[in-house]
């Protein structure tokens, strides 16, 4: 028994009971202690807990055996200048991702590199953000490599970050895999897909739908046979997850069944003296077959066979109406019997922003223009026609479905949808979910918008709160480039 556990000992059944042996003491207490016996054994025992609270609290030995931390490699790349220095350490005080990734992407662009007592700090924000950790690897340099080896936490800063990503992958927990197999979908696509293949019919259901989750944010056409297999899964949330994937993938196996169905349902009628009638008959059941697509027997409400229908048209592609039409147009120009029309066309829709085809989003944009989902049409066109689009839709629509759109629109923008947007903003009105939208944009509009209107001309005293902070973030990003110059 050492000299603590002898105090703690004699601490718990007290000194009547458990006089206190001095000989397991530490040799520098017992000299302080001197050699002759307190009168007091409780006086005594205190001193020695002061003496011995101050024996462990004094530190350990020096080590013999250590060796020195290797030298950082060298830098050669310049340094920011030192404006640049202090809005770093305001970017890493603040909570606001996406200006803290577009720093990164700037200064990696430049070709610059930050200072090396910031390095520990910006890899440590970046920890915690998988979209974050390349750029910030990128900016790192050599000296990554170097803090990598002293920090396991800090290994995604290494070029040898994949090969101790396999070990994540067969020991991590799940979110430490799903990480990985991200990361590794970007870079080695096909090497992913194996690795997840191999490893799905031994992992639990909560890893099948992680990874499944995963590998819908990198979907590709090849994904559409794995899919089919997993239609066939045991857990009904990780089917069901499949079944939207492949909602997707207009030219897999399943869109060509759902096309089939379409097929048995639809069939244009000619009518004398008027314009062909489009057809739609309600399914007259959900059979087996249809269940393992994925289609719901049981209705949230209303009548299961509309509901039925509904789930065809969304999953069918896009192609299998040009059989009905010579084009999107026409075909939405065509009146409808057998079933609602607002239900063919919701569903439409829906199909549509899955599939991100281009030439049905012009036709249902131009032939409703208030329709809900707006930004899934906006950005199922060309990139080059997302400004014309929000300009005409900004034209026709209130505040609040603009603000809606907004913030449904992904990025990055291009340059003249990024003024489009700005244009929108000096005269929309002041409410609350224009606000909303400003801070969007104000994030979102590329560098080229950042001198627009709002953000160099002086602001009246009676400004809205949200257009002084409209003009406070362009103001910020504008000078954060300008001081990487």
């Amino acid at each position: 028994m050492n000299g603590w556990e002898e105090l703690v000992a004699t601490a718990l059944l007290g000194t009547q009971r458990r006089p206190l042996d001095k000989a397991a003491l530490p040799g520098s207490v017992r000299f302080l202690l001197g050699g002759q016996s307190a009168q007091d054994a409780a006086a005594e025992f205190l001193d020695v807990a002061a003496l011995m609270t101050g024996y462990r609290r004094a530190g350990l030995a020096v080590g013999r055996k250590a060796e020195p931390v290797a030298a950082a490699p060298p830098d050669e790349r310049p340094l920011i200048a030192s404006a640049a220095r202090a809005r770093l350490a305001r970017l890493l005080s603040m909570n606001d991702p996406d200006v803290f990734d577009e720093w990164l992407l700037a200064v990696r662009d430049r070709g610059l590199r930050v200072s090396p007592e910031r390095l520990p700090a910006l890899a440590s924000a970046a920890g915690g953000r998988v979209a974050s950790r390349p750029l910030t690897a990128a900016v790192a340099g050599p000296l990554g490599e170097w803090l990598a080896g002293l920090n396991p936490e800090w290994s995604f800063l290494s070029a040898h970050a994949a090969a101790a990503g396999q070990h994540v992958w067969r020991y991590g927990t799940i979110p430490q895999r799903a990480k990985w197999l991200a990361e590794l979908l970007v870079t080695e696509p096909v090497r992913a897909r194996a690795e997840l293949a191999a490893a799905w019919l031994g992992e639990p259901a909560p890893a099948r739908l992680e990874f499944l989750s995963v590998l819908g944010e990198a979907l590709s056409p090849e994904d559409g046979e794995f899919l089919e297999t997993v239609l066939d899964d045991r857990a009904e949330q990780v089917r069901e997850l499949a079944v939207d994937l492949l909602h997707r993938l207009p030219d897999s196996a399943f869109a060509d069944r759902m096309a089939g169905r379409i097929r048995t349902l639809v069939s244009v009628q000619p009518r004398p003296l008027r314009r062909d009638v489009l057809v739609v008959n309600l399914p007259e059941a959900c059979d087996e077959e249809m269940l393992r697509d994925g289609v719901r027997r049981v209705p949230p409400g209303g009548a299961r066979r509309a509901w039925w229908l509904k789930q065809l048209i969304t999953a069918a592609p896009m192609r299998v109406w040009a059989e009905f039409s010579s084009s999107p147009a026409a075909l939405l120009r065509m009146p409808i019997e057998g079933a609602d029309e607002r239900l063919v066309r919701e569903a439409l829709t829906g199909a549509v922003a899955r599939q991100q085809n281009a030439a049905w989003a012009r036709a249902l944009l131009d032939a409703d223009p208030w329709i809900t989902g707006a930004a899934l049409m906006i950005t199922a066109l060309p990139r080059e026609q997302w400004a014309g689009a929000v300009v005409e839709l900004a034209r026709k629509a209130s505040a609040s479905r603009m603000a809606d759109t907004v913030g449904d629109l992904p990025r990055p923008w291009p340059v003249d949808l990024g003024f489009a947007l700005l244009d929108w903003l000096v005269t929309a009105p002041d409410e609350r979910v224009v606000s909303s939208a400003a801070r969007v944009i104000a994030r979102g509009v590329p560098p080229s918008c950042l001198n627009h209107s709002p953000s160099t001309g002086p602001l009246p005293e009676d400004t809205s709160p949200w257009r002084r902070e409209l003009a406070a973030t362009l103001t910020f990003r504008r000078e954060m480039y300008e001081e990487l110059r």
